[in-house]
C-alpha cells in the first residue's frame, strides 16, 4: 500500500471519527432539548387541567344562573303581562277620569262664573307709587274697572253686580258709598279690613221690598258705619267692628226694617254698637223680628252705649240669644249696656249677660222716659260684677217682664164682658186670686166665671155664685177643678153676670202670681 493511500485512509478515519463525534454531540443536544420541552409541556398540561376544572365549575354555575335567570324571566314575563293588563285598565280608567274631569271642569267653570259677579282686589302700583283697586269679572275674568279710589271700585262693583268678593287685605274708604234699591247682594270680605275713615256704607231704598236679603259678612270694620234704611232680611255675619262712633244703624224713613239678623258679631271700643233709629217721614217704627245671636260688645269709652233703641222704635217680637256686653267705665265715666226709649214688646232676651268691670257709672239696662213695653228677661239672662250703679235703671217705673217674673193685676168686671189677664209672650205659672163683691141689691145674685185658657186652645172653668157682699179667695178645690192634668196657662179670663137688669153691684178680681 502506498504512502499516499495510507494517508488517505487515515484522513478518512479521522473524518469518520469527526462525523461520529458530531453525530453523538447532535443527538445529545437534541435529547437535552426534548427533556426541557417535556418538562415545560408537563407544567402546561398541569395548568391546563386546573383551568379546565375551574372552567367546568364556572360553566356549572353559569348553567345554574341561566336556570335562575330563566325562572326570573318567566316571572318577569308574567309580571309584564299583568302590568300590561293594569296599564290597559288604567288607560280605560284614565279615559273615564278624563271624561269626568272634563265634566267637572265644565261644572267648575260654571260654578266659578256663578260664584261671584266681581272680585275686588288691590295691588300696589310702583309707577304711580299708590295702591290701585281692580274689579275683575267672575264671568269673563277680565278686569273691568280700575281706580286708585276704593270707594269708586266698591260703588262700581255693587252697582253692576250682586255678589262681590274681596280677598283678605286692607281697603280704605275715601267717601260715603250708597247702594240704592239693591236686593240679594252678597258682600264677602274673606277677612278683609275695611278702614272706613269716618265714612259710611249704606243700603237704602224708599221701600223694604227694594232693599231685601242683602248679606254683609267676613270683615274687620274700623272707624265707620254700616247703615240700613227700609230693609228686609238683611244679614250681618262674622264681622268685627273696631273704634266706630256708630257701628250699625238701622232706620225707617218710609216703610219699615224687619227680620234683620246679626250673627257672630264683635264690637270693640265703639261709642254705640247698634242703633235702632226713631222713624221719620211716612215710616212705621217696626224693627220686628230682629235676631241677635252670638254677639259681643266690649265697651270702653265714656258715655258709650252697647245697644240703643230710640224713641218710637219698636224692636218687638224678636229673639236675642247668647249676647254678652262688657262695660269698663272708670271713675267719672258712664256706660250703658242697653238703652231703651222705644218698645221691645214680646222680645225675649235669652242668655244675655251684662258684665261690669269698672267703678264708674255703669248701668246694665236703662228704661227711659219714652220707653213703653219692655222686653222679657228670659232664661240665662244675668248681671255679673259689683260695679253696677243699677242692673236695670227704671226711674219712670216701667213694667219689667222676666222668666220667672211676678205679676199682680186687678180688674173691675163689667157685667157680660170678658176680662183677659195675660203676660204675653210669657205664660202664667202659678197664681192666687180673689173676687170682691160690693153693693149687691136686694135679691141680687151675681155669678163669676173664672176660665183658664191653655196654650193648646183648650180651657177649664168654674162658676162661683154670690148673693151677698164679700171677698172670696179661690180655694184649693177651685184650683183643682181649674187646673188640667198637664198643660200651660196662656191667660186667665173672668166674666160676671147678674140676675138684675139694672145693677149697682161692683165686682172685681185680683190676681197675683208668676209668669214664665
Amino acid at each position: 500500500m502506498s504512502k499516499v493511500e495510507k494517508i488517505k485512509n487515515k484522513i478518512v478515519l479521522i473524518i469518520f471519527g469527526i462525523c461520529i463525534t458530531i453525530a453523538l454531540l447532535a443527538g445529545l443536544y437534541t435529547y437535552t432539548i426534548i427533556l426541557g420541552v417535556k418538562e415545560d409541556t408537563t407544567q402546561d398540561i398541569s395548568l391546563l387541567n386546573r383551568t379546565n376544572i375551574e372552567l367546568a365549575d364556572t360553566i356549572l354555575r353559569l348553567k345554574e344562573n341561566i336556570s335562575l335567570l330563566n325562572s326570573t324571566n318567566a316571572k318577569l314575563a308574567d309580571t309584564i303581562l299583568r302590568l300590561n293588563e293594569n296599564i290597559s285598565s288604567l288607560n280605560s280608567t284614565n279615559m273615564e277620569l278624563k271624561a269626568k274631569t272634563d265634566i267637572l271642569e265644565e261644572q267648575q267653570q260654571s260654578l266659578l262664573q256663578e260664584d261671584y259677579d266681581f272680585l275686588l282686589f288691590s295691588k300696589y302700583n310702583v309707577t304711580l307709587a299708590a295702591t290701585k283697586y281692580y274689579v275683575k269679572s267672575g264671568l269673563t275674568s277680565n278686569e273691568e274697572f280700575e281706580t286708585t279710589k276704593f270707594s269708586e271700585a266698591l260703588q262700581y262693583a255693587l252697582d253692576n253686580g250682586k255678589v262681590v268678593i274681596m280677598p283678605s287685605g286692607s281697603y280704605g274708604l275715601n267717601s260715603d258709598v250708597i247702594f240704592d234699591s239693591k236686593s240679594n247682594v252678597i258682600l264677602d270680605g274673606q277677612g278683609a279690613v275695611l278702614n272706613l275713615n269716618g265714612y259710611a256704607i249704606s243700603f237704602v231704598s224708599d221701600n223694604y221690598d227694594k232693599n231685601s236679603n242683602n248679606q254683609i259678612r267676613n270683615f274687620v270694620v274700623r272707624n265707620g258705619t254700616f247703615r240700613l234704611e227700609n230693609s228686609f232680611r238683611a244679614t250681618f255675619e262674622n264681622i268685627i267692628f273696631e273704634d266706630c262712633e256708630s257701628a250699625i244703624e238701622i232706620s225707617n224713613t218710609n216703610t219699615w226694617s224687619e227680620a234683620t239678623k246679626l250673627e257672630n258679631i264683635y264690637w270693640e271700643n265703639c261709642q254705640t254698637a247698634l242703633t235702632f233709629k226713631t222713624p221719620t217721614g211716612n215710616a212705621t217704627g217696626s224693627y220686628e223680628n230682629t235676631a241677635l245671636d252670638r254677639c259681643y260688645i266690649n265697651i270702653f269709652a265714656d258715655n258709650s252705649v252697647g245697644i240703643m233703641v230710640e224713641k218710637d222704635a219698636q224692636v218687638s217680637n224678636s229673639q236675642w240669644t247668647n249676647v254678652r256686653i262688657w262695660m269698663h267705665a272708670n271713675e267719672n265715666q258712664s256706660q250703658t249696656g242697653l238703652h231703651l226709649e222705644g218698645a221691645m214688646a214680646d222680645t225675649i232676651l235669652s242668655d244675655v249677660i251684662f258684665e261690669s268691670f269698672g267703678d264708674g257709672t255703669i248701668v246694665g239696662i236703662y228704661l227711659g222716659q219714652y220707653s213703653t213695653t219692655a222686653f222679657s228677661l228670659g232664661s240665662g239672662t244675668s248681671f255679673l260684677g259689683d260695679g253696677f250703679e243699677a242692673k236695670i235703671k227704671n226711674p219712670y217705673y216701667k213694667w219689667i217682664y222676666g222668666d220667672p217674673s211676678v205679676l199682680k193685676e186687678e180688674r173691675e168686671l163689667t157685667f157680660g164682658k170678658s176680662e183677659i189677664i195675660h203676660r204675653y209672650p210669657l205664660t202664667i205659672g202659678s197664681f192666687d186670686a180673689f173676687i170682691k163683691i160690693e153693693n149687691l141689691g136686694a135679691n141680687e145674685e151675681v155669678t163669676v166665671q173664672i176660665k183658664l185658657n191653655f196654650i193648646d186652645d183648650t180651657s177649664n172653668s168654674i162658676s162661683l155664685h154670690f148673693s151677698d157682699n164679700q171677698t172670696y179667695w179661690l180655694t184649693k178645690d177651685d184650683f183643682y177643678k181649674l187646673y188640667p192634668s198637664q198643660n200651660v196657662i196662656w191667660n186667665i179670663e173672668a166674666i160676671a153676670q147678674t140676675n138684675l137688669s139694672d145693677s149697682q153691684a161692683k165686682v172685681s178680681i185680683r190676681v197675683m202670681g208668676a209668669a214664665r
